[in-house]
Order: structure tokens, then C-alpha cells, then sequence
């Protein structure tokens, strides 16, 4: 790498190859009453240029194959392309692969043209409130991540904060998130039990719920 560019003909960084962003691994620890005990490890924040997609409904297709007619579920080609794309970009990410249960992720989604001067202004850098909904766009990160093998299967996530924000309508769609191992719940649910209004579902209802589960 020469002046911060790198060149086919000296040495190169893979990170240059890709535009993402370089993690930093770190391990919180604070002194306890067994000695050092680690409070949470994390991947460092990664930083990725790409059109975002929300995860579409899944389509379905009939194939018939010699005499059996099956119904198959698939996703869209375009779809299934993003999260190949993805996935093979974090393969070089430098995260180190292994056990992680909690996500933080934000979408940066670039501002229409259509919008006027003074939405514009006001909209910068301010959450998205728009479609897509902000849950669809998780499962493919989360599922490009597990194609990249950095974990091995995305149901390990119990924990996660995801937020869509505006961008300038110049910049870069992209992606950035940060993995973590968290030994215990962020939130105190007990606590939040104790303060929070309980609502109970009539037996009668839960029945109906199951009866209609099962028809």
C-alpha cells in the first residue's frame, strides 16, 4: 500500500479491494471478586457499501417432476444474489469467527430526489419511518453473516438493536453493524415485569387461538 492506495504491483490490502470497514476486536474486562471476569466481546464495527434489501415475501412455484407434483418456496434471484454478494465481502471482513448472540445493526438508505429542499434538510440523518420495515431488512444480513461463516447459525442472536436512518441523497447506501457475545439480558425483564401493565389472555381465547393453530 503506497500513500494510503493500494496497487496490483506492490502490496495490497484486501480491505482496500472491498469498501468496508476495518473491525477492531474488543474485550471489555473489569475487576471482580473472582479476579478479571470479561463483560462482553465484540467484532468492532463493520462498515459495508451496498444496496440495501429488505428480504421479500417468499414466492412459490409448482415443479412436477415425472409424476409427483410438489410445491417448492423459493426467494427472488435478485434477492439471493445480494445476500451471495454480501456474504462473500465479510468472508474478508477480518471478524473473527465464533459464538455471537446479539446484533446491533444500522441501515443508511439515501434520500429520494423527489423529496424538496427543506424535507430534505429536515430528514438527514434522522430515522427512516418509511417501507421497507425496519425487521425486514435483519434476516438477510443476519443470513449473509451466517453464509460468511463468521457464526454458524444465525438463531444464536437473542439480542439486538436495529435502526433505519436518511442519508443524503448523494451518498452511499450501506450497511453497518457490529456483533457482540452478551453473557446476560441488557434489559432487567423482571424488573420491567414488576412495573409494567399486566394484561392476561382469556382462557377462552387462548382455545380459540389453538383451535385455529390446529385447523
Amino acid at each position: 500500500m503506497q500513500n494510503g492506495t493500494s496497487t496490483l504491483s506492490g502490496e495490497f490490502d484486501l480491505f482496500d479491494l472491498f469498501d468496508i470497514g476495518r473491525p477492531a476486536p474488543i474485550e471489555k474486562q473489569e475487576q471482580g471478586n473472582q479476579g478479571l471476569i470479561e463483560l462482553e466481546t465484540q467484532s468492532g464495527w463493520v462498515h459495508v457499501e451496498i444496496e440495501n434489501m429488505a428480504t421479500p415475501r417468499p414466492r412459490a412455484r409448482v415443479m412436477k417432476i415425472g409424476n409427483k407434483v410438489s410445491p417448492q418456496i423459493y426467494n427472488p434471484t435478485e434477492y439471493t444474489n445480494w445476500k451471495k454478494a454480501l456474504a462473500e465481502c465479510l468472508k474478508f471482513s477480518g471478524i473473527k469467527k465464533g459464538y455471537y448472540n446479539c446484533v446491533e445493526l444500522i441501515v443508511g438508505i439515501p434520500i429520494k430526489k423527489s423529496y424538496t429542499k427543506k424535507e430534505k434538510i429536515a430528514m438527514l440523518d434522522s430515522l427512516h419511518e418509511k417501507k421497507p420495515d425496519f425487521d425486514n431488512f435483519v434476516k438477510g444480513v443476519l443470513d449473509a453473516i451466517s453464509d460468511s461463516e463468521i457464526i454458524r447459525d444465525d438463531n444464536a442472536f437473542g439480542s439486538g438493536l436495529i435502526e433505519k436512518v436518511w442519508i443524503g441523497e448523494n451518498e452511499a447506501a450501506f450497511i453497518l453493524f457490529n456483533l457482540k457475545l452478551r453473557n446476560s439480558p441488557k434489559l432487567n425483564f423482571r424488573s420491567l415485569i414488576q412495573k409494567s401493565k399486566k394484561m392476561v389472555v382469556k382462557e377462552s381465547f387462548k382455545r380459540k387461538l389453538k383451535l385455529k393453530g390446529n385447523a
